[in-house]
């Protein structure tokens, strides 16, 4: 294998260094993949199922790259592939303010093992340019096992990120359906909280969250970021947390910290509310003037479906 060079070489060195970095920022991405398809929805190019494909394929082509440059595979195409990405990468950083309404504070090249700022990641991939740039091969020499090893490692590297943790979509399709929840019970303890009459009014998504529940964080931002882009009004939306001694300073850093626009809530006793869930967080009722029509955990959420309900079609 090219990894190893017959004299150590500068070129060879930095070749490898670029390669594990290229492998530990598509690692770092996959282990956060949710924050990542988050990210990367937030500039409403796309719709949430065709995001999470593009996310890791994107993830996919950055490993694949490292794995090349690392193993010396086509090497010359491989150099051309790796500088024309970070080009691309820095052209789209320094367009950024200018084309969508995004934080700068994180670009998520990492995914949350280490934040770059929008200027900072711009720094690293110019940095990753130079160290690169010594490493341009002169020759374009394969060898022969490289004919079968490049395709293999292509097709393994993306359809391991494709299906070992898949979009929510196709983990829909592999593993069917869940969100059942206590409907008797639901209406009963609204009638008994006497706030059944606010949710009689018209189609509304009641979402059950905890303060605490990362997958009801990630839930609540993709709802949010939903809402922007469908144009749907807070009161569509409810909320109901469980009690607690610090419910309402727990609500208000919820929504505050998740950056995410405060909506109408409500909450239940703890026993009460995970009885209603089944235990599972979060959990998305459909209401049609009051009566739940539909129940779906944050994997099911589907923002055509979704609209079309809101909409009443």
């Amino acid at each position: 294998m090219d990894i190893r060079c017959r004299k150590p070489c500068l070129p060879c060195i930095l070749r490898i260094l670029v390669g594990c970095v290229f492998i530990l920022s598509a690692i770092s991405k996959y282990v956060s993949i949710d924050a990542f398809d988050l990210y990367l929805y937030e500039h409403h190019l796309f719709g949430y199922n065709l995001t999470g494909i593009l996310s890791r394929l994107l993830i996919g082509v950055e490993c694949v790259l490292g794995i090349f440059l690392i193993a010396g595979i086509r090497i010359r195409e491989t150099f051309w592939l790796t500088i024309l990405m970070l080009a691309g990468f820095t052209l789209y950083l320094l367009l950024q303010p200018l084309l969508f309404n995004l934080s700068e504070d994180d670009c998520h090249c990492f995914g949350n093992w280490i934040h770059f700022s929008r200027w900072q990641s711009v720094g690293k991939n110019v940095v990753l340019c130079l160290l690169l740039l010594p490493a341009r091969p002169k020759g374009n020499r394969h060898k022969k096992w490289h004919r079968w090893a490049a395709p293999l490692i292509v097709c393994v590297s993306i359809l391991s990120f494709m299906f070992i943790n898949p979009p929510d979509f196709i983990y829909r399709k592999l593993f069917g359906e869940t969100g059942k929840v206590d409907t008797e019970l639901y209406y009963t303890t609204l009638k008994n909280k006497g706030i059944g009459e606010d949710f009689r009014n018209g189609r509304k998504l009641i979402c059950f969250y905890s303060t605490g529940c990362g997958h009801c964080r990630n839930a609540a931002t993709k709802m949010d970021l939903m809402m922007r882009f469908h144009h749907w009004q807070n009161d569509d939306i409810h909320c109901i947390f469980w009690q607690s001694d610090r419910s309402e300073a727990d609500i208000a850093s919820f929504f505050e910290k998740n950056n995410l626009t405060p909506l109408p809530h409500s909450t239940l006793p703890v026993d009460t509310f995970l009885q209603i869930v089944n235990g599972k967080m979060p959990t998305i009722l459909f209401s049609d003037n009051g009566k739940v029509v539909r129940s779906i955990n944050h994997i099911q959420m589907d923002e055509k479906e979704m609209d079309r309900f809101l909409n009443g079609n």
